[in-house]
């Protein structure tokens, strides 16, 4: 990687997660973040949106970009406050982080595709559209592994 998409790189780790791009520059070992499994769907929609927003101004599909919010609109609002509760404040960084990584990659073709299932009347949610491989490689998080409480030795 050249020394210029890694400062890249690691400005936008530190943009969406404070205190990695440090551990990145010294070379230390950078963990993946985490969320509970009840939030991964949350992610994985508003990836899958943050795609669409992307593929609306890069590909000219503004169009069906308005006409996919107004009709998943009740959807988004509510993976919306699920991401808001989750991360917070760092909720726009996030959706910055994915529109940067999904411009990098962009493929028209694809994002059409993604737009005409997005669009369909057959596809019941967005969590069955956004429930793919790709919605999570966009993003990077993982479930959080769940910690076992420790054993207390009762004497």
């Amino acid at each position: 990687m050249s020394t210029s998409r890694m400062t890249a790189a690691i400005l936008a780790l530190s943009i969406a997660f404070p205190g990695v791009a440090g551990a990145a520059k010294k070379g230390k070992a950078v963990a993946t973040p985490c969320v509970t499994s009840a939030t991964m769907p949350s992610l994985n929609v508003y990836t899958v949106k943050t795609e669409l927003m992307t593929a609306a101004l890069s590909c000219g599909e503004r169009e069906r970009y308005n006409q996919f919010v107004g009709m998943r609109e009740g959807e988004l609002v509510q993976h919306s406050q699920t991401m808001k509760k989750a991360l917070g404040s760092r909720t726009n960084s996030f959706v910055t982080k994915v529109a940067n990584i999904t411009g990098g990659k962009l493929d028209c073709a694809e994002a059409s595709g993604h737009f005409d299932q997005a669009l369909s009347p057959e596809m019941q949610s967005l969590e069955t559209i956004s429930s793919t491989e790709w919605a999570q490689a966009r993003h990077g998080y993982a479930v959080c592994a769940v910690k076992k409480p420790k054993k207390v030795a009762v004497r």
